[in-house]
């Protein structure tokens, strides 16, 4: 599926209108039964403006609510035909004539509850217009309310709760824990255990054990752009679809983890509070008790019908990780939740909302997705496969990118709307990526109904990546202050991969470069080993590469010495430091000799070991580090022995006057 590059601008009301004609509210949102404030401005002074306020169903064409294209609807309630007021005339609340208009409209409780409006002023040449909402939720207490007419998405205690089912994806779900009944109060939580506690479906398709690998982990985004983890739950809630009885609150959400499963018993027997809690609605004391009581208020009407997602719930992936838990995918994960526990929100003796249980039952489910894992290790060789003696890397982050134009290549657009997943390799080098069928495009909104990804890493400075992979980079991406390896793969997830967990999705890095180190030693006992012998500073070292070794012997004769030193091009050339150390860094992997100045500065030195040893640079090591690795020169300084030979007359072993 390929997007193009919207160039539309859409202009605000006082940019269009030449007379600078606006209209505001004095909030964003009612209660029913209260009044709302209406400001016209831009007007010539004591001129009329007509005002209408109208139902709003859908934003129309420019996907924009407040504009002249929504789509309005009428729902037979009173309050919607259209008055004009004149500027400082009887129905102006300001009582100037100013230019601007300020008048009132009764929030009907009839038809208003939950609802969108389309607010109008036309001066008769120019219309603006606004819009604004009557909630419920908000209005009646709720600490996040989902009633609204628009998709919203409301961050809660770190947690994320939308009614934008639309936005978040569909796709197959799992369900986990079914809860029905005909009282108005209904709870329950998931397991596999038999019999069932509260008032959970005992359908082991519908109510069952949940692992911690079971749940999808999604990325979102913050305010500033940064990118967030999280667990995705859904609930599906089933209500009358009208009136006051659609309406249901979300009383409790508890969380947690354990080794086994969860048992089940009479209700009240099984205390949740024993294992690890990892995520509440409600702020609990040690005991499990609530000290802070909060509600979630929901609206069936806005996703009718059973199978499909009223609330998407999003609980940061910190949470299970920062818990006090040996978190595997094995990881039982329990989901108690309480419905219908909220008081009627009654406005002028007419009942709103009634937040109990009336009908159906409430589900929770995950989607069914694709699990993608792969390692990230150290590729010495560069082949793309890892060896033995290859180590995994932690620490490295690895993206998926929604593919939009499916081309196999990550272009500009794709990259600035950024990552649609994204993990970090762990302590044993493993990355784990969750992908749908579907996709909602990152920072943007839209949605994808056959998604592509490509999957990349992000890298780090000081490496090269392996072979392995293909080229997913468009040439012209600019990807500014980072850089991501040109190769890597392309998914495109099939239904036959969901539930899955497919492997191969490997990445090898090498550093391209080690270092080599030795210590030049004044062997004053000339036997070529350690002990007594003092470092020499001071003392020239040289590296070649291995073209050298003219007869690839792997070793270098006096010929092959010699001519290096005499004609040859020394890769580098470095001299002893103070304790007799030489060290050449920043060396291209591969194969090199290191030559000593066999004879010294002064000329009167020897070697006593070979002037020479063959060494092999491997990317991010030092050379001569470990033991058994020769780099470590030994030299003996030559010295003149003199003295007179006599002829000892009296052989007394001294030299006597006249013997010489």
């Amino acid at each position: 599926m390929a997007l193009e590059d919207n160039n539309d601008v859409i202009l605000s009301d006082d940019q269009i209108l030449d007379d600078g004609l606006a209209v505001s509210t004095d909030k964003d949102d009612y209660a029913p039964g209260s009044t709302a404030f209406f400001t016209a401005s831009g007007l010539e002074d004591g001129a009329s403006v007509t005002f209408e306020v109208e139902h709003v169903s859908d934003a129309g064409e420019d996907g924009v609510l407040g504009t002249a294209d929504d789509v309005v609807i009428d729902l037979g309630g009173d309050g919607h035909d259209s008055w004009t007021v004149t500027d400082g005339g009887d129905g102006d609340l300001d009582g100037l004539a100013n230019g601007t208009v300020v008048t009132s409209w009764y929030v009907n409780p009839d038809d208003s509850a939950g609802e969108r409006f389309l607010l109008s002023a036309s001066s008769g040449s120019d219309t603006a217009f606004a819009t604004f909402t009557d909630g419920i939720g908000d209005d009646a207490g709720a600490d996040v309310d989902l009633t609204g007419p628009a998709p919203t998405t409301v961050e809660f205690d770190g947690a994320l709760f939308s009614n934008d089912a639309a936005g978040a994806g569909t796709g197959l779900i799992n369900p986990f824990v079914r809860i029905s009944t005909n009282d108005p109060v209904e709870e329950g939580y998931n397991t596999s255990d038999r019999p069932l506690d509260y008032d959970e479906n005992s359908s082991p398709n519908f109510t069952r054990d949940l692992f911690y690998g079971d749940i999808p982990v999604v990325t979102l985004y913050d305010d500033e752009g940064n990118a967030v983890q999280y667990l995705e739950f859904r609930l599906d809630i089933n209500e009358p679809d009208s009136g006051a009885t659609s309406y249901l609150s979300l009383d409790e959400v508890q969380i947690y983890l354990s080794n086994e499963q969860v048992p089940s018993g009479d209700p009240g027997l099984v205390d949740l509070s024993d294992y690890e809690l990892v995520w509440s609605l409600d702020e609990l004391d040690e005991n499990g008790e609530i000290l802070v009581d909060n509600w979630i208020a929901l609206d069936y009407t806005l996703q009718a019908g059973s199978g499909v997602s009223d609330m998407i719930m999003y609980v940061p992936l910190s949470s299970f990780e920062e818990a006090n838990f040996d978190l595997n995918d094995g990881t039982y994960v329990t989901l108690y939740s309480k419905f219908g526990d909220q008081d009627d929100y009654v406005v002028d003796d007419e009942l709103v909302a009634d937040w109990t249980n009336n009908s159906g039952f409430e589900e929770w489910s995950v989607r069914q997705f694709v699990e993608v894992v792969g390692i990230k290790f150290n590729d010495i060789d560069s082949d793309g496969v890892q060896d033995d003696g290859e180590e995994v890397m932690s620490g490295w982050e690895i993206r998926a990118y929604i593919d939009l134009d499916r081309d196999g290549l990550l272009d500009q657009n794709e990259y600035e709307l950024g990552a649609y997943a994204t993990d970090f390799t762990n302590e044993f080098g493993e990355f784990e990526l969750n992908f749908f069928l579907d996709a909602q495009i990152p920072n943007n909104g839209g949605h994808v109904a056959d998604a592509q990804f490509i999957i990349v890493e992000v890298m780090q400075d000081g490496w090269e990546q392996g072979s392995g992979g293909v080229s997913v980079l468009d040439p012209s991406l600019d990807t500014g202050s980072e850089e991501l390896g040109p190769l890597g793969y392309v998914y495109d997830p099939a239904k036959n991969d969901l539930n899955k967990t497919l492997d191969g999705f490997d990445f090898g890095n090498y550093e391209p470069t080690g270092n080599i180190t030795g210590e030049k030693y004044n062997d004053v006992a000339g036997d070529g080993s350690g002990g007594t012998d003092t470092p020499i500073a001071g003392w020239t070292i040289y590296l070649f590469d291995d073209t050298i070794d003219t007869d690839n012997s792997g070793g270098l004769s006096e010929a092959e010495i010699s001519a290096a030193l005499s004609t040859g091009t020394p890769v580098a050339t470095t001299v002893t430091n103070g304790s007799g150390v030489y060290y050449f860094g920043d060396v291209m992997v591969g194969d090199y000799f290191v030559i000593e100045d066999m004879d010294g500065p002064d000329g009167n030195w020897m070697p006593t070991t070979t002037p020479w040893h063959a060494v092999t640079v491997v990317g991010g090591e030092t050379f001569g580090d470990e033991g058994g690795e020769a780099s470590d020169f030994y030299n003996f300084e030559l010295f003149d022995i003199s003295g007179m030979k006599y002829e000892d007359l009296d052989g007394d072993g001294s030299i006597d006057d006249g013997e010489g």
